[in-house]
């Protein structure tokens, strides 16, 4: 039997706002802030994958699609979620960016003294940079093109690398479960365009640590996309959501009017991805910067 188009996209919106209301009602009933790392419930990308093609942004959202099923498929719906029904697991330990993650290193075997800032620096400068010191260790000026305030900066001075997805929210969705050179390895991860961002310092303080349900840039152009990479890194690094994260991407989603067929990431990119982070498990041994003391 035939449905109509336009019945098809009345019963896709009721299926979409029925997601939210189930995520707007698990929010409320926490009570507390987002920020809190205590969760009853939480989100995790399906990693089974389909072959079927997205025809309506607002019916992939569904907790988030049971319509999107089959088997042995070619992409993932970055939009279907599994929802756990148990608490999000705790840290055994309060998160400490240099004990959990460490600092910038500098790889010893590619001939220069840049570590990872100056290497997204210079990945990301439309012009040659110049630097502050003779050995070119410190980047000093460039072009960079900030894609959260949508300008223009000149001085390295004015730009900081974001950990796209940051570093403290990594770790209380489950990066406090991997060892110390796994998270090194998250921290400086040179190997895709979407880890690592070079954005203006100011902008990126106030994104903190926080996930999408608490910042998103004012550059709304970008909205859709920076939804899309983020679970993007959120399943090539099996992380995680909390219920609030969850809620806040289906609502962004939703008011940026998201097309769901940029929402999807095929089967052989996700095995690059993952393929290059166990052929690079022990990057952070190269690092030729001095250690702190222990």
């Amino acid at each position: 039997m035939k449905i109509s188009k336009r019945l098809h996209r009345l019963f896709c919106s009721v299926v979409f706002f029925q997601a939210v209301l189930i995520l707007g009602a698990q929010d409320d009933a926490f009570g507390q802030s987002q920020r809190s790392t205590r969760f009853p419930d939480y989100y995790q990308i399906n990693q089974t994958p389909t072959q079927q093609k997205f025809l309506d942004p607002q019916g992939t959202i569904e907790s988030l699609s049971t319509n999107i099923t089959a088997q042995g498929g070619s992409v993932f719906n970055l939009l279907k979620w599994d929802r756990a029904g148990k608490s999000l697991p705790i840290p055994t330990e309060p998160y400490n960016r240099d004990k959990h993650f460490g600092t910038w290193i500098d790889d010893n075997r590619d001939n220069n003294c840049l570590d990872t800032r100056g290497k997204i620096l210079v990945k990301n400068s439309r012009v040659a940079v110049t630097y502050s010191d003779a050995k070119r260790c410190i980047v000093a000026t460039g072009e960079w093109l900030d894609p959260y305030t949508n300008q223009i900066f000149r001085k390295a001075t004015d730009i900081q690398i974001d950990h796209f997805i940051p570093l403290k929210q990594a770790y209380t969705t489950g990066a406090w479960t991997w060892n110390q050179k796994y998270r090194c390895l998250y921290a400086n991860f040179l190997f895709n365009e979407i880890q690592l961002l070079a954005v203006n310092g100011t902008e990126n303080q106030k994104k903190s640590d926080n996930a999408p349900d608490e910042y998103m840039p004012p550059n709304k152009q970008i909205w859709c996309g920076y939804l899309a990479n983020w679970l993007k890194v959120k399943l090539i690094w099996n992380l995680v959501m909390t219920p609030p994260e969850a809620k806040g991407i289906a609502d962004i989603f939703a008011a940026a009017k998201c097309s769901a067929k940029d929402f999807q990431f095929t089967v052989a990119e996700l095995q690059k991805q993952r393929a290059t982070i166990t052929a690079n498990a022990l990057y952070c041994d190269y690092d030729m910067k001095p250690k702190p003391p222990q």
